[in-house]
């Protein structure tokens, strides 16, 4: 398998041999890790990289020889016939890479010590060959040694990582082969000694000293000397071989070291002095840094830098010297050598100045090129930097130039102060008018003390450029406070120059450049912290004049008239002629039959599709996409933007997120080259691209093509230099200019984009065309530069309006017969995803895709503009509103001007809510408009005449599974688990709909109902969400109208509906921050605020995050603020709303808090109800602690259940001296199980049975805590025809795995404790300790979460503010109130528990008599009290044992766990809780003085008098640390004596409108008293709240309401879903006369099957529906009636 990605490559290797043994050795068979050998004239290569065996045969031939060089050919050759030897014995069962070489070249030159240069450099590909071979570690070769300790130079690949299909990097194959040779000649030590022998013959006529260089070696023999006089011995060197010596001087240390050594003088002094040789290489492998640099301007010296790492953390030091040597002779005649050495800085001789500025980078300055050097100053003296920037300033020299002087101006103190820098003022001295004098404090990291910087600066100007000097001063500044500072220098110069301006706008270059010394000793890495943030100034000139959009702008705008104006003056090479011809050739003419497979475009607007070349499956290596849309501009605008590549918006869109680099090169005014560079993906190399643009005007100027294809520049090298993948582009573009036909005479223009892209590798397909897509994007953005969408359909709308003001009445007989559309069906319930102010209801789907569903809005614009909106079917916005895969625009217009009928036709993606693959369905409908009269005009929908629909079979089974349902289960899992083709043919469908049209003064309501036939079977989910889809379409008109209102317009209800479209779709605060931005593009009252108060996006999305913190009352001026204060007000929003009860509260709270605010509401009347409905959305979603909350909940109940387990476990393994506890503990754990089976069964019994299973299996499998948590955590609401929401449900649950699980735990596992402790010579369990502990803090932690949730909940404290309120506003009282309760509850557990097990131990019949006389007087006082009903709307016998249910399960947890949730008049009632919380401690320690020792032995007395005191004390504490944090308002709810029944009376009575609407929808029982009141106010104001809509009027709460409650006019009105359940009774008797049938559906005898039945009762003669058909039922039901008949008939 041949990769397509030949690449160039290249190596340099030295070769310890002379050239002719080198030479010899290609042609000579070998058998080292190299295997060669001969095939005729060809060679034969073999040889193992990355585990896979290399092979490669070919021809080389010596094409030039001489003594300077030889050239060698290398050919490859193509015989598939021979078959690679099995030379690699260990290899087993792999695949060989055969190395395909063309266009081979290597060359051989000499080097010094008899050494050969061998450089090789071919284009190469990889054939993999199937054989038996096998498996060998490259990374150690025959010899033992590393191939990482061989060095190769200049080692040059395009592709670093090779073919991913491969998986091996070709250019490391390629340089394998250097290596081999490398390793075969190696003879390292021998070239190093012919290197020391080299250097010792030259010493004698070495280059004689420079001055410089003499007097740097006296300067160290007077210092040898002085060391040798003064310096003092290293303590424990007096035995060593090698004296050491320390001498001090002047702050420096200097080290000497005296050693006799067994070697010539000349010898070691070579070996001192050759610095470049292997065996140095390898010693100093560790440095990163090492360089040398001999023979500087011909003296004997040399230049050497070296890095040196240091421990403990410290960043490594670099040191660079100049090291020079000297020979003397003595009076004896023995040599002596002298090795000299400097800081490079010292040396007063030429030195090489290279590589001195480093550059720098920082994300924070993407427009500033920084660079940096370190600058030496004197021995002795600390080294500081130089730092550089240079950027461009959109503005003129003067500008720079006063902005700098004005160093404390308003925004340069505001970003001082947000970088939290002590200091920043300007001394108060008399200087010229060109000087200022400031200071400045500058915050530096903990530990270190800030510096301080005093300093003046001056500025001097000439024509066209200016200079400001800057510089440190002396002088004392009072800051009139104590800081503690270092004071610092600094040192900077500005040169600032003037540009050429561009687009009108001047330009200037700035060029900063700082010295910085910060005092003091400070780490490196503070330092180079410090640097950028000095050069940071040139970025805030360049942000402060930034004016990017106007020059690009103008750009773009001079090259479209240059284009326009001067296309017949640009003169084409040939070769710019051959690129447009190959270019058209290639791409509209070639690729026109081409199978093109359409992609999925970001952009309705946009087409888009691809093919693949070389496409392998799910890999593929060239790809090609053509994109087309039509821009609202003209062919040379279009054509201009996409031309000009630099542009500062493109460069910005180029390096945000991937992008590397960009360069543009101008050849001509029509052609240049492009050079890019892209990270594509983590794991793939960068790709670069070269490519050369051409553009030509066409077509006598109504057409402009822009071509493109790779080519080869010498001003940008293969790779890059960085080893950079050189990828494949290549492309066509034409832009056509349209007729203008448009209102306005917008000018259009039609493009068409091809692109060819060769990634170079075999890579996925998917991932192919992700980067296809995003490729083709950028004429998607295109396009929405130039959208005129809005001018171009308002236009549209006022044509349609004109007509229809003129269009004549119809009167109301349209309207009769669209009446029966809006009429509310069977089985609905309200959408899933709603908008805020709309009013809809959904039938269930059924299996067929038979579903209706309808919505009312009102729309902010008047009736006639709404009507020409929806008439207007392939306007943009309906077109970018319903997101069709197809919208035709209508077909035919079949009536005049004043009577509205068209044909339209429209393509839906259908969604699957499982999965499955559903085809597309068309809707081919007839509309017709009708004006009824002045205030209403009807539209209607309704199928083109006789559109067929797919057939689909409905027949019964055995299963008693339609075979529709069967047929869509298999679907599913045929695409699930096969990869097959769908048909992608689009479905007929019927679409039955009915728009009614009101006027509401300078408002129109909507009222809108659709019925769809989806023509195949689908499921119902799949049916509902089609036509919920169809809702939203309703209302994304509604907000297209909303944000066309200007800000003068705006009101209260605007202000509504603005709230309502930022919250839509929603869910989260990332979400709400994402639909914020999006709305600030498109709203233009928003946009027009925004241009008032800069601030006002950043305060937004501040508020809209949601996030828990601190509130910091904001008190500037409306007109002042600035961004931080603008964020700081967004965030105080969400503490305001935390703290108050009611929503309208906290948003007045954050308004009189926040200055601004209270000004911005009182100049925008429409802010606040904005910010309510916002504030709504936000505590609905905003978990405030809750999620890990009901998280650890979870966890901890989960966590209790598995130490019961192992208790139970325990028990059984101990046999039967534990069994009644092992039987105990079972019947505990039945019971939670069974009673939250009830649970579910209870509040899913109106959801089905499968429902009911799917949570009995989440039960059963013990998830029920964490499912809960998950629902109550995510925000999860109650669903229609459910008994409870999720936050009720969690809480019913926790209460039973109280009543059943934790507290029956504490006491069995208490009793087993006890008995343990009894009986001698027994020891209790750790494992008993640790499940008794588990327990308390879970049944803790339980009851503690349900009180806090439920008193914190804003919908309770809303409902019943009288009880709900006693946890504080403040956060941190919050957190220590609830751990309070936490301890509270656990201390409570454990005393109770303790207590009734130390009473049973004395006498079992007294613990029981205790609990029965208990709850016996606690129900008696219920029943007497006539508040023995409980609160759920369930009666009969369902009720009473539910009420007896409750009341002994809430009356036990609320004294075992003083959960203050039970208080409640309710549960337990106010003062019989607070006394139950004593009860035990007291009957506890009544019990313990009652005992004797002969009851129990002192040790187990002893414990429970120690446990008792102990808990005792804690309980005591935790309680009145409990009263003292809560709000003392609420002190009384403990005491209270009232009922049930009287709380109800006293919310309906005292209460506002949500009090009374949860007051009426409690158990009836409560309500007896005011039955009478309840029914006037559901009649009087019933209609008011349909037109408000509140949230608690909602489907839920009127199918809670008593039927008896609800007048008879307003239950015909109610929907389905609304309509409040009643028990269903079974007929008495059969029905005598039989209901006459009707079999409507294709017939049977035209067809060759029945594929569609559906059976309807017969309607009287002249009753017909919308459509003239019959009204249908359902056939399972028809079935079911036939049988209870007795007989099936038709």
């Amino acid at each position: 398998m041949l990769s397509k990605t030949t690449e160039l490559c290249k190596f340099t290797l030295p070769i310890h041999t002379t050239i002719s043994s080198l030479l010899k050795s290609f042609f000579t068979p070998n058998n080292d890790d190299l295997y060669q050998s001969k095939l005729g004239d060809n060679v034969f290569w073999s040889f193992m990289c990355a585990k896979r065996v290399i092979d490669f045969i070919g021809r080389l031939e010596v094409i030039e020889e001489s003594e300077e060089e030889v050239i060698i050919k290398v050919t490859e050759i193509n015989d598939s016939t021979i078959i690679t030897p099995n030379v690699f014995p260990n290899i087993s069962d792999k695949s060989v890479l055969r190395l395909r070489i063309q266009n081979g070249i290597i060359s051989l030159k000499p080097l010094e010590l008899d050494q050969t240069s061998f450089t090789f450099y071919a284009k190469i590909d990889l054939e993999e060959v199937k054989c038996t071979l096998s498996h060998n570690d490259d990374t150690v070769n025959s010899s033992g040694r590393d191939d990482s300790d061989i060095h190769v130079n200049n080692v040059i690949s395009v592709n670093p990582k090779d073919d991913s299909r491969l998986g091996i990097d070709k250019s490391r194959i390629f340089t394998k082969i250097g290596q081999l040779f490398y390793q075969r000649f190696e003879q390292e030590a021998v070239i190093d000694r012919r290197k020391t022998l080299d250097f010792i013959s030259k010493i004698p006529d070495a280059t004689k000293l420079t001055d410089p260089e003499k007097i740097l070696i006296m300067e160290w023999i007077d210092l040898n000397e002085k060391i040798g006089f003064k310096g003092k011995r290293v303590v424990g060197s007096a035995n060593d071989k090698v004296e050491k010596f320390t001498y001090k001087e002047g702050g420096m240390v200097w080290g000497v070291s005296v050693a006799q050594i067994d070697a010539p003088a000349v010898t070691l002094f070579a070996s001192l002095w050759v610095l470049d040789t292997y065996e140095k290489r390898k010693q100093n492998k560790d440095m990163r840094i090492r360089h040398i640099v001999p023979n500087i301007d011909g003296t004997r010296g040399l230049q050497y830098s070296c890095s040196v790492s240091l421990p403990g953390g410290f960043q490594d030091r670099l040191f660079s010297g100049w090291l020079t040597w000297a020979r003397r002779t003595n009076k004896d005649g023995r040599a002596t050598y002298i090795i000299a050495i400097t800081p490079i800085e010292e040396y007063c001789g030429d030195k090489n100045s290279q590589n001195e500025w480093h550059d720098l980078e920082d994300s924070s300055c993407p427009d500033v090129t920084m660079t940096m050097k370190y600058f030496p100053l004197k021995r002795g003296e600390r080294s500081v930097a130089i730092e550089k920037g240079v950027g461009v300033v959109d503005c003129s020299v003067e500008e720079v130039v006063a902005w700098q002087m004005d160093y404390c101006s308003n925004a340069k103190m505001l970003i001082h102060k947000e970088e939290g820098h002590p200091a920043r003022l300007e001394l108060r001295k008399k200087a010229r008018v060109n000087e200022n004098s400031y200071a400045t404090v500058k915050k530096f990291p903990f530990t270190l003390h800030n510096r301080e910087f005093v300093f003046r600066q001056f500025w001097k100007s000439e024509p066209g450029k200016a200079v400001i000097a800057l510089e440190s001063i002396s002088d004392a500044v009072d800051y009139g406070t104590s800081l503690r500072k270092t004071r610092g220098f600094v040192r900077s110069l500005w040169q600032v120059e003037e540009l050429p301006t561009r687009g009108g706008i001047k330009q200037c270059r700035v060029t900063f450049v700082t010295q910085l010394d910060a005092g003091g000793f400070i780490p490196t890495w503070v330092v180079n912290k410090q640097v950028p943030s000095q050069l940071k100034v040139v970025q805030e000139a360049i942000n402060g004049f930034k004016q990017d959009k106007q020059i690009d702008t103008a750009s773009v705008s001079n090259l479209a008239t240059y284009m326009k104006d001067h296309w017949q003056d640009q003169t084409y090479s040939a070769e710019e002629d051959a690129l447009l011809q190959r270019a058209r050739l290639k791409f509209e003419d070639s690729l026109r039959n081409k199978h093109w497979k359409k992609l999925k475009s970001p952009d309705p607007f946009v087409t888009m599709d691809s093919t693949m070349y070389e496409d392998r499956g799910n890999f593929a290596s060239i790809a090609i996409g053509r994109t087309s849309t039509i821009v609202d501009a003209t062919p040379e605008e279009c054509a201009a933007l996409e031309y000009a590549k630099d542009t500062r918006e493109r460069m910005q869109r180029h390096y945000n997120p991937f992008g590397i680099g960009s360069k543009m090169l101008k050849l001509n005014e029509h052609s240049l080259i492009y050079h890019v560079i892209y990270e594509i993906s983590e794991r793939i190399s960068p790709r670069e691209w070269l490519t050369k643009f051409v553009w030509k005007m066409e077509d006598g100027g109504n057409t402009i093509v822009i071509c493109f294809e790779d080519v080869d520049h010498d001003d940008f090298p293969v790779g890059a230099g960085k080893g950079y993948v050189r990828a494949s582009s290549s492309g066509f573009m034409r832009y056509t200019r349209l007729p203008t036909k448009l209102p306005g005479s917008i000018p259009q223009t039609s493009i068409t984009y091809y692109q060819q892209v060769d990634l170079k590798g075999y890579l996925p397909t998917f991932f192919i065309k992700i980067k296809i897509i995003k490729q083709l994007s950028h004429l998607s953005a295109m396009r929405k530069k130039f959208d005129r969408s809005l001018e171009i359909d308002a236009g549209r709308r006022a044509e349609l309006v004109k007509r229809i003001k003129e269009s004549p009445k119809s009167g109301p007989a349209p309207l009769t017969q669209v009446a029966t559309m809006f009429t509310s069906r069977h089985h609905c319930e309200r959408p899933t995803r709603s908008f805020g102010l709309a009013d809809s209801i959904v039938e269930h789907g059924h299996i067929g895709g038979n579903t209706w569903g309808k919505t009312t809005l009102v729309f902010r614009a008047e009736i006639e503009e709404v009507s020409a909106f929806f008439w207007d079917f392939g306007s943009r916005a309906n077109i970018e509103i319903s997101c069709d895969v197809h919208r035709y625009a209508p077909a035919e217009i079949l009536s005049n001007n004043f009577n509205f009928t068209q044909i339209t036709k429209r393509t839906h993606k259908l969604a699957s809510a499982h999965h499955a693959h559903h085809r597309d369905r068309l809707y081919e409908t007839t509309m017709t408009l009708d004006v009824i009269d002045e205030d209403t005009i009807v539209i209607l929908v309704s199928p083109h005449q006789c559109t067929e629909l797919e057939p689909a079979q409905i027949n019964s089974n055995e299963s008693g599974l339609s075979r529709d349902r069967k047929t869509i289960i298999a679907e599913t899992l045929t695409l699930t688990l096969r990869k097959i083709k769908y048909d992608t043919t689009a479905i007929p469908a019927r679409e039955t709909t009915a728009i009614r049209i009101s006027r509401l003064g300078k408002r129109t309501k909507v009222e809108y109902a659709t019925h769809l036939d989806l023509g195949i079977s689908v499921s119902g989910l799949a049916s509902k969400h089609t036509v919920e889809r169809r809702l939203e379409e309703v209302a994304e008109a509604s907000i297209y109208f909303q944000r066309l209102v200007p800000l003068k317009q705006y009101d209260h209800d605007d202000g509504q509906a603005l709230g309502h479209d930022l919250l839509w779709k929603a869910h989260s605060s990332k979400a709400r921050v994402e639909r914020f931005k999006e709305v600030l593009k498109k709203n233009s009252a928003l946009k027009e605020l925004e241009t008032i108060h800069p601030w006002f996006e950043v305060m937004m999305t501040s508020a809209l995050r949601g996030s828990l913190s601190m509130n910091r009352v904001v008190k500037t001026k409306l007109a002042c603020v600035n961004l931080k204060e603008a964020a700081q007000i967004g965030r105080n929003l969400v503490p305001s709303l935390k703290s108050k009860k009611l929503i309208d509260a906290g948003v007045d709270q954050w308004r009189v808090q926040n200055r601004p605010v209270k000004e911005l509401m009182e100049e925008r009347t429409w802010f606040q109800p904005m910010t309510v409905v916002l504030g709504k959305g936000i505590v609905k979603s905003a978990a405030w602690g809750l999620l890990w909350r009901v998280t650890i909940g979870a966890l901890m109940s989960v966590g209790d259940l598995a130490t019961d387990i192992l208790v139970l476990k325990q028990f059984w393994d101990e046999g039967e001296k534990m069994s009644t506890y092992r039987n105990l503990t079972l019947a505990s754990l039945v019971a939670s199980f069974g009673l939250q089976l009830v649970l579910v069964s209870i509040q899913n019994r109106h959801k089905g049975l499968f429902r009911i299973s799917m949570e009995a299996f989440i039960v059963i499998v013990g998830l029920k805590p964490s499912v809960d948590a998950y629902r109550v955590a995510t925000g999860a609401v109650q669903e229609s025809r459910t008994q409870f929401d999720p936050m009720m449900e969690m809480t019913f649950t926790k209460g039973i795995e109280l009543f059943t699980e934790s507290i029956p735990g504490m006491l069995i596992q208490s009793s087993a404790i006890l008995s343990t402790l009894e009986t001698v010579n027994e020891q209790v369990s750790n494992l008993a300790y640790i499940s008794i502990l588990t327990s308390m803090l879970t049944t803790g932690f339980t009851a503690a979460t349900l009180s806090y949730d439920f008193d914190t909940d804003p919908k309770r404290r809303a409902k019943n503010s009288e009880f709900y309120g006693y946890v504080p506003d403040s956060a941190k009282k919050r957190t220590v109130l609830f751990f309070t309760m936490i301890n509270l509850s656990a201390v409570q557990v454990l005393i109770k528990s303790m207590f009734i097990t130390t009473l049973a131990f004395k006498n079992f019949s007294y613990a029981w008599l205790y609990l029965g006389a208990d709850m016996f007087f606690y129900l008696a006082v219920k029943v007497l009290r006539r508040d023995f009903a409980y609160w759920p709307q369930l009666y009969g016998l369902t009720g009473f044992a539910v009420a007896c249910l409750g009341r002994v399960a809430t009356k036990l947890v609320a004294d075992f766990t003083s959960c203050f949730q039970f208080r409640h008049p309710y549960e337990v009632g106010g003062l019989p809780f607070t006394l139950n919380m004593l009860t035990p401690l007291i009957g506890m320690l009544a019990l313990l003085a009652l005992l004797e020792e002969d009851a129990m032995n002192a040790e187990t007395l002893e414990f429970l008098n120690t446990l008792t005191f102990v808990a005792g004390l804690a309980l005591i504490c935790l309680l009145v640390t409990f009263l003292l944090l809560i709000e003392k308002d609420y002190l009384k709810t403990f005491f209270s004596l009232k009922t049930g029944s009287q709380l109800t009376v006293t919310m309906f009575l005292e209460g506002d409108d949500v009090s009374k609407a949860g007051a009426v929808t409690t158990n009836k029982a409560h309500l007896e008293p005011i039955l009478g009141k309840i029914e006037v106010w559901i009649k009087t104001g019933w209609k008011k709240w349909e037109e408000e809509k509140p949230d608690w009027f909602n489907d839920t709460w009127k199918a809670n309401l008593p039927k008896e409650l609800i007048p008879e006019k307003l239950q015909e009105g109610l929907s389905p879903a609304a309509t409040p359940q009643q028990p269903q009774k079974k007929l008495e008797a059969p029905i005598k006369a039989p209901i006459p049938l009707v079999v409507k559906g294709t017939s049977a005898v035209f067809r060759r099957k029945i594929t569609q039945v559906k059976i309807a009762p017969a309607l009287p003669s002249g009753s017909k529906t919308l459509s003239g058909e019959q009204e249908q039922i359902d056939v399972e039901e028809f079935k079911r009636e036939m049988r209870r008949r007795g007989s099936v008939s038709m």
